[in-house]
C-alpha cells in the first residue's frame, strides 16, 4: 500500500518524468558550458504535473478546486521558466509579481467570494502575495549564488570541471525545505498536498542526478527552475494553511525559509563551502521550527472516537 499509494505516484513517477526531461537537456553535455535556456523548470513542473494526475485526476478548465488552478499555473511556469533566466532583471520582476498575484488570487478566490469581509480579504491577499514574492526571491537569490559559485570554481580549476564542486545552494536548501514542508503538511490533515510537496523534492533530485551523470559544469536548477519550484512551494503552503490545518506559524516559517537561507549565504561570505554550510544549517533550523510543533501536537493529541 505504501509503495502503490504514496511512493509510486508521489516520488517515483515525478522523479522518472523529471529525470527523462533533464537527461535530454543538451545544455548538460556542452563543453565548455555556455549560457543557454535550461530545462530545469520544465523538468520540475512536468514531474509535479504527473504526480498531480496520478494522485487525483486531470483538472478541468476552469478547475473545480483550488489545487486545479495551481496545476495550470505550474504548467505555465514550466514553459515560461525555460526562458526566465535569459530575461533582464527589469523585465522579470513585473512578471514575478504578476505570477504571485495570479496564484494568490486564483487559490484564495473562494474565500474572498464567500467567507471574508473586504477588509479581511485585502489583508490576507496582501500577506499571501508578500509571502509568495519572498519565497521566489529566496530561491532566485540562491540560484544566482549558485551561478557565481560555479563560475568562480571553474575559473580556479577549469581543467577539473570544477562546476561539480559548486552550485549546490538551491539543491541543498530546496531539498531540505520541501521534505520538511511535506512532513509538516502531512501532519496537518492534508496528505494529498504533502504528496505534491514531495513531488517537488523528487523533481529537484532528478535534476541533481542528471547533472551528476553528465558531469556538467552547470546545474539545471537555475533561476528558471526556481520559478516552478517557488510557485509550487508557495501554492502548496497556501493550500495547507487556508484549506487544511497548517498552523500560521509553520506557514510563516516555511515561507521565510528560502529568503533566510539566501541571507545566510550572503552573511557567510567566502569560501564557498562556508556558504553551503550556512544555507543548510539555516534551512534545517527553519524546518525544525515548523515541523517540531506539528510533531508535538500530533503526539500529544487526544485520541478521537474512532482512533485506535
Amino acid at each position: 500500500m505504501l509503495l502503490r499509494q504514496f511512493l509510486l505516484p508521489g516520488v517515483i513517477l515525478p522523479a522518472l518524468v523529471a529525470g527523462v526531461i533533464a537527461c535530454c537537456d543538451p545544455a548538460l553535455f556542452r563543453r565548455p558550458a555556455i549560457r543557454a535556456p535550461r530545462s530545469g523548470a520544465a523538468a520540475i513542473a512536468a514531474g509535479w504535473l504527473a504526480a498531480f494526475v496520478a494522485i487525483g485526476a486531470m483538472p478541468s478548465m476552469p478547475p473545480g478546486e483550488v489545487l486545479g488552478w495551481l496545476f495550470w499555473l505550474m504548467a505555465a511556469a514550466g514553459i515560461v521558466g525555460i526562458l526566465w533566466e535569459m530575461l533582464p532583471g527589469r523585465s522579470s520582476a513585473p512578471l514575478a509579481v504578476g505570477l504571485a498575484l495570479a496564484v494568490v488570487g486564483l487559490m484564495l478566490r473562494p474565500l474572498v467570494a464567500h467567507t471574508w469581509t473586504a477588509a479581511a480579504a485585502a489583508g490576507w491577499l496582501l500577506a499571501a502575495t508578500a509571502s509568495t514574492l519572498v519565497i521566489h526571491w529566496g530561491f532566485d537569490a540562491l540560484a544566482a549564488a549558485d551561478e557565481g559559485d560555479t563560475s568562480s570554481t571553474a575559473a580556479r580549476a577549469p581543467r577539473a570541471r570544477g562546476g561539480l564542486r559548486g552550485g549546490w545552494f538551491v539543491a541543498g536548501a530546496a531539498t531540505l525545505l520541501t521534505v520538511g514542508a511535506a512532513a509538516t503538511l502531512g501532519l496537518s490533515a492534508t496528505a494529498r498536498v504533502a504528496q505534491l510537496m514531495g513531488a517537488l523534492t523528487a523533481g529537484i533530485g532528478a535534476c541533481v542526478v542528471a547533472r551528476l551523470i553528465a558531469r556538467s559544469e552547470r546545474t539545471l536548477l537555475g533561476r528558471g527552475a526556481t520559478l516552478s519550484l517557488a510557485l509550487g512551494y508557495a501554492g502548496l503552503l497556501l493550500s495547507g494553511f487556508f484549506y487544511a490545518e497548517l498552523r500560521w506559524t509553520a506557514w510563516l516559517v516555511l515561507a521565510l525559509a528560502p529568503a533566510a537561507a539566501a541571507l545566510a549565504h550572503r552573511g557567510a561570505g567566502a569560501p564557498a563551502g562556508r556558504g553551503v554550510v550556512a544555507v543548510l544549517v539555516v534551512a534545517a533550523v527553519m524546518v525544525a521550527l515548523a515541523l517540531g510543533p506539528a510533531i508535538w501536537a500530533t503526539a500529544t493529541a487526544e485520541p478521537g472516537m474512532y482512533d485506535y
